[in-house]
C-alpha cells in the first residue's frame, strides 16, 4: 500500500492552516515588549532537523526546570515549518519516501518528552487519521506530502504544549547574512531590517548550489540550465516536446521524470503502461556510469538481512581504537565489508547460514568468478547493441531483484550490507576518524555508488521509470562520461563524447549539491566564512568541503579567543559527520547536546551578569 494525502481525514491536514496563523513578521516582533528580557535563540531552517532541535530544547527546559524566559525565533524561507521543502504538503503524491513507514518516527524514544500528550510514529499516525478500510502495515510506503502533514502535526503538538516561559515566533524569510558581536545580527532577504539573537542554530538542509558542469560566460548560468529540480513545480516552465537532459540517475532523477509526466496529466494504467497527456518533453538522462539506481522493497523487521555478529564485533574493535589513532578505511574497513558482502551473497545463493559451506563454495571458484564489492558497486551493464535497450533491460532486471528481496536474491542481500553497517561506519568516519587518503577515497570514489546500490527508491516508482522508457518519453541514449558544452548562439547544449554528441534544449542538474565551501557554492556560508564565524574542516591533507564543528555541533571558530554560540545540525555537517540526510532522530543526533549546551551557556551568562552587578 502507498499512503497518499487523499487517504487522510481533514483533521490530519489542519496543521498548515494553523501554522499560517502563527507566522509573524519583523515589525510585529520589534513591537512586542513581552520578549524584551528573554534570551533569544534563533533556529534557521524549518525542516525536520530544525523541528527536532526545537523539540529537544523544549524538553530540556522542562527537564532542567529552567525558569527564565526564552524566546525562540524560527526562520524559514517559506511557510513549511516542520516539513521543510523536502516534505512540503503541497507537492504531488507521486513523489514517495524511499523507505517504508515503519522506519519513520518523529519522536525520540530513548528520552521521552513527557509534556507532549500523544507521540505517534508515522505508522500509528496514519492508522489514526486514515479514511480507508485498509490495514496500515509497517512495510507500506507513503508520499512525501503525507509525511509533511505528519511532521507539521508534530510541530503543532509542540506548540500546544510549550513551557510557560518559552515563546516561539515564526519568520518567513531567507537568511542572507549573519554577523556577531556579543549577539548575532541576522539580515533577511527583501528587507533592510535586522534581528538580534543570543544563540544561533543553522539547520539549513540542502542550502548548497550545484556548480554548473559546463563553462559559462559571465557570472550567470543560462536560463536553459536548472541547477536544482526543487521545488518540482519549477519544472513547469519546460515546454512540451522539447529535449531535456537530466544529469544524474538517482532519486532526484525519478522526481523530475514523474513531475514532467504524471505531473502534467499523464497516467499509468492498471497494466503499468504509461498513457501520455501530450504535454511531456523528451527526457535524456545520463551520469558518469549511466547505471540506474537500484530499487528496493520494504525493509523492516525480519524482512531485512542480518549482518553477522562477528563482523559487527570486528568493526567495534576499530571504533574502540579510533580514539588512539586514525583508521584506514581502505586497508582496515573495506576488507571487512567485502567479506560480509561475499557471505551475504553466497549464503543467500546457497540458502545456508553455514559459514563453512559458504567458505568451501567460494574456495571452489576462480578468483575472477568471486562476487565482491567491486561487482556490487560498479557492475558492468550487458550490451544489447542499443544503449537505450541495454539500460532498460538492466533497469528491469534491477526491479526483478528488488521484488525477490534481500532474503531471497543474492545481489539484494549484498546491497543490504552497506545499509546495515552504515551506523558503525559513521562511528569510524565522524570527526575525521579515517586517515585523510581513505576519507577522501570513501567520499569521492565510493559514496555515490553506495547510495545508488543500497538506498534506492520504492519498486513502484522504478516501474514507472521503466514504463516511461518503454513509451519513449525517457531516452537512455547519451553515453556515460559525457562532457557538456553550451552554445550561446543556439542557446542549447551539446552533450557527449568525441565519438558521439547529442543536442538538447534544456539541462537539469539532478545531483544533490554537497557542501563545497572552497568553491563558494552557498552564499550564506560564504559570508559566515568571510566573517570568521566558521572554519573549513580539514582531516590532515583532505578537505571534504564542509564546516568544522565540535562534538555538540558548535563552530570551532572563535572571536578574540572566545567561543561563538553558533551551532549546526543536519546537512551542513555532511563531510565531518556521515549520512545525515534522513528523518532519523538518533543518527548523528546533535539536537540533544545542542539543547544541553544552550542552557549551560545561558546559565553561565546569567551567573556572570549577576557577579558583574
Amino acid at each position: 500500500m502507498i499512503w497518499k494525502k487523499e487517504h487522510l481525514s481533514a483533521e490530519a491536514k489542519q496543521a498548515p492552516s494553523l501554522i499560517s496563523h502563527l507566522i509573524t513578521n519583523i515589525e510585529e516582533l520589534h513591537s512586542h515588549t513581552n520578549h524584551k528580557d528573554a534570551k533569544r535563540i534563533g533556529i534557521v531552517g524549518g525542516g525536520p532537523k530544525g523541528m527536532y532541535a526545537l523539540e529537544r530544547l523544549l524538553h530540556t527546559v522542562q527537564q532542567e526546570a529552567y525558569e527564565e524566559p526564552i524566546h525562540v525565533i524560527w526562520f524559514n524561507e517559506n511557510p513549511h515549518f516542520g516539513s521543510g521543502n523536502n516534505y512540503s504538503v503541497y507537492q504531488p503524491d507521486d513523489l514517495l519516501i524511499n523507505y517504508c513507514i515503519g522506519n519513520i518516527d518523529g519522536w525520540l524514544r530513548d528520552d521521552i518528552n513527557e509534556q507532549v500528550r500523544e507521540q505517534l510514529s508515522l505508522r500509528d499516525w496514519i492508522a489514526k487519521y486514515q479514511t480507508t478500510d485498509s490495514e496500515v502495515t509497517p512495510t507500506d510506503f507513503a508520499s512525501r506530502g503525507l509525511v509533511g502533514f505528519y511532521l507539521q502535526d508534530i510541530f503543532m503538538q509542540l506548540q500546544s504544549s510549550l513551557p510557560q516561559q518559552v515563546t516561539i515566533s515564526l519568520i518567513v524569510a531567507a537568511v542572507q547574512d549573519v554577523s556577531y558581536t556579543n549577539q548575532f545580527k541576522i539580515s533577511l532577504a527583501n528587507t533592510d531590517d535586522t534581528l538580534l539573537v543570543d544563540y544561533l542554530l543553522l539547520a539549513t538542509g540542502h542550502c548548497y548550489e550545484n556548480v554548473p558542469p559546463f563553462k559559462i560566460t559571465g557570472d550567470t548560468a543560462p536560463f536553459e540550465y536548472m541547477a536544482s529540480a526543487y521545488p518540482v513545480n519549477r519544472l513547469d516552465v519546460l515546454p512540451k516536446g522539447q529535449s531535456v537532459a537530466v544529469m544524474g540517475l538517482g532519486l532526484t532523477f525519478i522526481d523530475i521524470c514523474l513531475q514532467l509526466t504524471e505531473g502534467r496529466g499523464g497516467v499509468f494504467n492498471e497494466l503499468g503502461e504509461y498513457i501520455p497527456s501530450g504535454e511531456e518533453p523528451v527526457i535524456y538522462p545520463f551520469s558518469r556510469s549511466n547505471l540506474p539506481i537500484q530499487p528496493r522493497g520494504p525493509i523492516y523487521g525480519d524482512s531485512r538481512y542480518a549482518v553477522r555478529a562477528y563482523t559487527k564485533q570486528v568493526l567495534q574493535t576499530l571504533v574502540d581504537e579510533r580514539s588512539d589513532r586514525k583508521i584506514d578505511f581502505q586497508q582496515e574497513v573495506l576488507p571487512i565489508i567485502n567479506e560480509e558482502i561475499q557471505f551475504a551473497y553466497y549464503s543467500t545463493l546457497l540458502e545456508t547460514s553455514s559459514e563453512e559451506k559458504v567458505k568451501q563454495y567460494i574456495n571452489g571458484l576462480l578468483a575472477d568468478e568471486i562476487f565482491s564489492i567491486d561487482q556490487l558497486l560498479f557492475p558492468v551493464m550487458k550490451s544489447l547493441g542499443d544503449r537505450h535497450q541495454s539500460t532498460k533491460a538492466y533497469l528491469d532486471e534491477s526491479i526483478k531483484r528488488a521484488e525477490e528481496g534481500e532474503l531471497h536474491h543474492p545481489y539484494m542481500a549484498a546491497t543490504a550490507v552497506w545499509r546495515e553497517l552504515t551506523p558503525q561506519i559513521g562511528e569510524l568516519y565522524n570527526f575525521g576518524g579515517f586517515t585523510a587518503e581513505s576519507h577522501q577515497y570513501l567520499d569521492k570514489q565510493l559514496w555515490s555508488a553506495c547510495c545508488r546500490t543500497s538506498f534506492g527508491p520504492p519498486i513502484a516508482n522504478m516501474k514507472k521509470i521503466s514504463a516511461l522508457a518503454e513509451a519513449g518519453i525517457i531516452q537512455f541514449t547519451i553515453p556515460p562520461q559525457s562532457q557538456i558544452s553550451y552554445d550561446t548562439d543556439k542557446q542549447n547544449f551539446e552533450i557527449g563524447t568525441e565519438e558521439e554528441q547529442y543536442t538538447v534544449s534544456f539541462l537539469i542538474d539532478g545531483r544533490i549539491a554537497r557542501s563545497e565551501i572552497v568553491r563558494k557554492n552557498s552564499p550564506l556560508y560564504d559570508r559566515l566564512l568571510e566573517r570568521g564565524l566558521i572554519e573549513i574542516f580539514e582531516n590532515g591533507t583532505y578537505q571534504p568541503g564542509c564546516i568544522a564543528i565540535k562534538q555538540d555541533g558548535r563552530t570551532t571558530a572563535k572571536i578574540d579567543n572566545q567561543e561563538i554560540p553558533l551551532f549546526f545540525y543536519g546537512t551542513p555537517t555532511e563531510g565531518i559527520l556521515f549520512d545525515n540526510d534522513s528523518l532519523s532522530r538518533v543518527r548523528n543526533n546533535l539536537a540533544s547536546p545542542w539543547a544541553d549546551r544552550i542552557l549551560q551557556l545561558i546559565d553561565t551568562h546569567d551567573t556572570y551578569a549577576q557577579q558583574e552587578r
